[in-house]
């Protein structure tokens, strides 16, 4: 069987049960063919301990029969000993070499909870903005909101990524009744922002309170709310 990755260093490691008394964790020097035959197996999902490299990178394709949908292709998770809490998540992260040839943080993509009770949980998406190692701010923050009525939803958590200075947001607003508002615009620290307001006393605004966590809440009526919200950028 000819190697599926031509040139790639493979390490794999496993558990062995019948290990002599304080050896542990060995290295296994397992046949090519067949630690290639256990990945084709699990779908080449790669685990920790195993690493595979290969020139061009690592290409992952899905073969199916499907024609008008989206198919899950990744996935990345994060699990706690402990209780997860808003501001609990993971992130995928990029590296690159500059000119003196350290590898240096250059991005990440983050899913953490804005809001993380089981019965309602609700997830912040977003990026940063780093210079030279430093994160200067963040964007495409995505947070959807389903039903919105008489309790207030964080979509930012105070702590790491909040908004200390101002965010300028755009999205959709659709009541249960009534014709649905979009528009963008900026709210800083500290400040109250309607997001709709029919003119018939059914009001939505999203506020910024001054420990930089952000709240949408339904000030006037009893209409529900489906929202969309865009944190295009924020400080």
């Amino acid at each position: 069987m000819a190697a599926r990755f031509p040139g790639s260093t493979i390490t794999y490691v496993r558990e062995i049960d019948d290990s002599p008394p304080g050896t542990g964790t060995e290295l296994v020097a397992e046949d090519l063919n067949q630690l290639q035959e256990d990945l084709e197996a699990v779908g080449a999902h790669y685990g920790s301990g195993e690493t595979i490299t290969a020139a061009g990178g690592d290409v992952k394709e899905i073969s199916d029969a499907v024609t008008n949908a989206v198919t899950d292709g990744e996935e990345l998770g994060h699990i706690t000993s402990g209780t997860a809490a808003a501001g609990f998540g993971v992130a995928a992260i990029t590296k690159l070499e500059d000119a003196g040839g350290t590898k240096r943080l250059v991005g990440r993509k983050s899913v953490k909870w804005a809001e993380a009770a089981a019965a309602n949980y609700l997830p912040l998406t977003y990026e940063e903005a780093i210079d030279a190692g430093v994160v200067v701010g963040y964007g495409n923050g995505l947070v959807g909101i389903n039903d919105l009525a008489g309790t207030p939803r964080v979509i930012v958590p105070g702590g790491t990524g909040d908004i200390t200075t101002g965010v300028v947001v755009s999205g959709m607003v659709k009541p249960s009744s009534g014709v649905a508002q979009g528009g963008v615009s900026t709210v800083m620290n500290g400040e109250t922002n309607e997001i709709y307001n029919d003119g018939n006393g059914n009001v939505v605004s999203l506020t910024i309170n001054a420990g930089g966590d952000v709240v949408v809440s339904r000030d006037l009526g009893s209409l529900t709310y489906d929202i969309v919200l865009n944190l295009t950028c924020w400080i």
